[in-house]
């Protein structure tokens, strides 16, 4: 009987140890472990995926206001000469897509494509007779860029900033009745801006950018020759300003 409760208190000594051990330890939290779609920097991710599995898809549109100050004074010539009724472009819209990749330490790359298109309108009176009046203007684009994500800046939200360079395209198209004049133009354009990020899901981010741009033709031609406005001076477009962009991004 003795012998029983020696070893007994024995085992107890033994065990205690272990015991508290367990007692301290942490049930592992679910939520610790879960990845969002910014924590792709993780050494874990980086070694378990294989890069096409990181690549992102991503759609996006908004608005963006140039500083279209030759294309003002050439309107309200129109209309101070002409009794027109013309509106200024103060904004246009844009969309596209585009792929990127993650890199390390939270730096991305991507490709993309925009559209914008644009035109203002109205009436021009000349010898009482009333005419109708428009410049349509449109812009197709290919872009890269770099950019850098810091994730988790509280909860799913992060900061992201970016910079890129791209490859444009535009055409300028003004009628008044059987008047009609048009040409296309081709130039670099640059942009640098940043937003907020929040991670719905693993797999789904939306996103909201500021950027500024820098995009101006000044030398739509037509068959080799330099279109002008009707002041005699050479066509010029600047989308250059500030744009507003939202984004959504899926993840595979």
């Amino acid at each position: 009987m003795k012998r029983t409760v020696f070893m007994v208190l024995v085992s107890g000594l033994l065990m205690f140890p272990l015991l508290g051990e367990a007692a301290t330890k942490k049930v592992p939290d679910a939520s610790a472990t879960r990845i969002d779609f910014f924590a792709y920097d993780e050494q874990k991710e980086r070694e378990t995926e294989k890069p096409w599995q990181r690549l992102r898809v991503m759609v996006f549109g908004g608005t963006g206001y140039p500083e279209m100050d030759a294309l003002d004074r050439y309107i309200d010539w129109i209309n101070t000469s002409y009794d027109g009724t013309v509106d200024h472009i103060d904004h246009y819209w844009h969309c596209g897509f585009g792929i990127e990749l993650p890199l390390s330490d939270g730096f991305f790359a991507g490709i993309g494509y925009e559209r914008i298109e644009v035109d203002a309108e109205g009436t021009t009176t000349f010898l009482s007779a009333t005419n109708n009046f428009s410049i349509d203007l449109e812009v197709d684009g290919g872009e890269i860029y770099v950019g850098k994500i810091w994730p988790r800046i509280a909860g799913s939200l992060a900061a992201e900033a970016v910079a890129g360079v791209g490859y444009y395209v535009s055409d300028y198209s003004e009628r008044e009745n059987g008047y009609h004049i048009s040409g296309d133009d081709k130039k670099p354009g640059f942009r640098l801006g940043g937003g907020l990020a929040y991670g719905i899901s693993k797999n789904l981010a939306l996103s909201v950018e500021v950027n500024y741009r820098w995009l101006k033709f000044d030398e739509y031609e037509d068959g080799g020759n330099v279109i002008k406005f009707v002041t005699s001076e050479p066509v010029e477009v600047d989308f250059s300003g500030m744009t507003v962009t939202g984004k959504i991004r899926w993840r595979f």
